[in-house]
């Protein structure tokens, strides 16, 4: 058997033998998860039968384009890299993602409420995080002019005032397509449908509040 220049410089240099012993762990790991999830699938279709898990079973009905350069792809056509948001990376335009790359790519949905709920937590996540940002320096000067006036003049304040009046106005436009985001929100029926029912439920509990009251006076 011909042996080549590469196996020679794998079976003689440590650290690439130590990095294909880690693929050949990582490959191994990875079939013995497939083996157990197709026969975990198997048994809870009823099934004796060998066969190939799809991903169709894993997650039925749902998109699963998962990967590093789809992840990147699916970022550009969705506007930005998006913004986690319980357990999820959320896209301006009603789309997300799981935060793993080889989880779940899914485009906005076509239900007009469903795409404006995560639009709507997109721009007020990122709003959130903009306010913090704004009262953490304002904090900091607060506990600094407290602590040190006396002894410290401030540091390098102008830098920290453009930063100020720089994160006033990002605050600013965020609130504003948040404000936009929830107009048409709003505006949808099945919001309409969904806040007369709370709107109702709302009424019917401040009754039986008055009700109990009223009931409560009554002793003998």
């Amino acid at each position: 058997m011909n042996i080549t220049e590469e196996q020679i410089e794998k079976e003689t240099n440590p650290e690439l033998k130590h990095r294909e012993a880690r693929k050949r762990i990582r490959r191994e790991i990875e079939a013995r998860g497939k083996e157990r999830r197709r026969r975990r699938y198997a048994a809870m279709r009823g099934e004796t039968r060998e066969r190939e898990i799809t991903e169709d079973d894993i997650l039925p009905n749902r998109p699963f384009r998962g990967g590093i350069k789809a992840v990147r792809d699916f970022d550009q056509q969705h506007g930005g890299s998006g913004i986690e948001v319980d357990g999820r990376i959320i896209y301006p335009d009603g789309a997300f993602r799981d935060p793993q790359p080889e989880g779940i790519l899914a485009d906005p949905p076509s239900d007009d409420f469903e795409r404006l709920s995560i639009i709507v937590r997109f721009w007020q996540a990122l709003t959130d995080d903009a306010v913090e940002e704004f009262d953490s320096i304002k904090r900091g000067v607060e506990m600094f002019s407290r602590d040190s006036a006396r002894r410290y003049g401030p540091s390098d304040p102008d830098a920290t005032i453009a930063k100020l009046e720089r994160l006033k106005a990002i605050v600013e436009e965020r609130r504003e397509r948040l404000n936009a985001a929830k107009a048409k929100l709003e505006n949808t029926e099945k919001y309409k449908e969904r806040k007369k029912r709370e709107d109702q439920e709302s009424a019917n509990q401040s009754e039986w509040s008055e009700f109990q009251r009223r009931v409560n006076e009554i002793e003998i």
